[in-house]
């Protein structure tokens, strides 16, 4: 090996956001969230034989169109070493806004550039009566905030003006733009969003304090109709900017995000009754498994992963014994693949369905598994599925489930639906 090919040298920023509380004409202040700016140089695993790279990041930050000075020491600097408290939000109401600008400065090499982001907290913060009356009594203490913050991220230049082409993300909201960073994306010198591998590096500053390249704009607004749900609601997160050596490398290596597995199952993620015949909807209630329903009569089945960690739901809760309408149950449960995600690098979902009757699972309208009546009925006999997720962004699954009329006699007709969901995403763009 060549001293040429030992150049790789990785620097690391990070910035943390807090967006505090939502206050709105029937309720007082609200609660807000510290916010930090990193600047953690790390080498771990790289060896450095000769040359250096060193990132700068050059921020600016603006809340309602003025310097975002609220709990901030400074809205605007250069980050390289000392971490600096410079954007913290408290009291943000319907129809504030903001925006991030990060402007990048290389010394002394050509590197790919790559972001990526992590949502560290999600509070719901308590609840008063408006908010009370809007959403319902809370069941997990997340907050609605990151759901209703809408972002539009892009390239820009220095003055923060947009330029064409260059949308990263438009009209999402802060929880799905922070989910779909989660495992990084590239940042393009040529300043198009394109897959890694087709990025162009930034180039070296021309002297220390110049910047290189297109800069990042985030932009956020937190829309005017929203309602009493994210009073004294919170969110932070976290956007890390990486820089890998551009010389003897070809911009595929991913230095953000290791292989995660989540799970979708039922029971576990946030599964939403969408239809039922005497229309019910609203979160999916776990139930105890009938008698005749798997796993009691098949605790072995083959077609169930044994890492399985579903639970049978229904719209009603209680046990799998009580008498439900017979008809047509429709269930949801929506999630979002990385940004790296893509027909070369797919996630890959894959599990089992039980259902209380018949009944089928759509991912994006497509189905990947269904049941009909087999023998012995499908509450008992559980059917394995795969599928892979080739696209970044929010996917849904869906399952339909048709509970047949009683047959005379029965004291009981139950329903439910088991779906046993895991979200496999691999690290890196390309095997390495």
């Amino acid at each position: 090996m060549t001293n040429d090919n030992q150049l790789i040298d990785l620097t690391r920023r990070k910035l943390l956001i807090g967006a505090g509380a939502i206050g709105l004409a029937s309720a007082g202040a609200g609660l807000g969230t510290s916010a930090l700016f990193n600047d953690r140089e790390s080498f771990d695993g790289n060896t450095v034989v000769a040359g250096t790279l060193d990132l700068l990041v050059h921020y600016d930050a603006v809340y309602n169109g003025a310097p975002a000075e609220n709990l901030a020491e400074s809205p605007s600097g250069t980050a390289d070493g000392a971490a600096a408290l410079f954007y913290t939000l408290d009291d943000v109401k319907p129809g504030d806004s903001g925006a991030i600008e990060f402007c990048f400065e290389l010394n002394t090499n050509p590197a790919y550039l790559w972001f990526c982001t992590e949502q560290t907290a999600d509070d719901e913060n308590g609840q008063n009566e408006p908010e009370l009356e809007t959403e319902g009594a809370d069941t997990d203490g997340l907050g609605e905030l990151d759901d209703e913050i809408l972002v539009d991220a892009f390239y820009c230049d220095e003055d923060g003006a947009a330029i064409s082409d260059g949308t990263i993300a438009s009209d999402v909201s802060l929880a799905e733009f922070l989910a779909t960073y989660a495992a990084g994306a590239p940042l393009n010198a040529d300043a198009e969003a394109v897959p890694a591998g087709d990025q162009s590096p930034y180039a070296a500053s021309s002297e220390p304090g110049v910047t290189t390249g297109p800069c990042l704009c985030i932009e956020w607004e937190l829309p005017v109709g929203v309602g009493n749900e994210v009073q004294s609601d919170s969110v932070a997160f976290d956007i890390d900017f990486h820089a890998v050596q551009a010389r003897n490398t070809d911009g595929t290596e991913n230095p953000c995000c290791e292989p995660t597995t989540t799970s979708l199952s039922t029971g576990v993620a946030d599964w939403q009754v969408v239809a039922s015949p005497d229309g019910t909807t609203g979160a999916a209630q776990v139930v105890t498994a009938h008698p005749a329903w798997y796993p009691n009569v098949n605790p072995d089945d083959p077609d169930v992963p044994g890492d399985c960690d579903a639970e049978w739901i229904t719209p009603y809760g209680g046990d799998g014994e009580t008498d439900q309408p017979a008809g047509s149950y429709v269930y949801e449960l929506t999630f979002v693949a990385p940004a790296t995600t893509s027909t070369e690098n797919p996630c890959t979902l894959s599990g089992a369905l039980a259902t209380d009757n018949t009944g089928q699972l759509l991912l994006d309208g497509v189905q990947i598994a269904g049941l009909g009546n087999a023998n012995p009925a499908d509450f008992q006999d559980p059917t394995s599925y795969s599928a892979a997720v080739t696209t970044p962004g929010t996917h849904t699954l869906r399952a339909e489930v048709t509970n047949n009329p009683s047959p005379s006699g029965d004291p009981a007709n139950p329903t439910g639906l088991f779906v046993c969901a895991r979200l496999d995403c691999p690290c890196s763009v390309r095997d390495v």
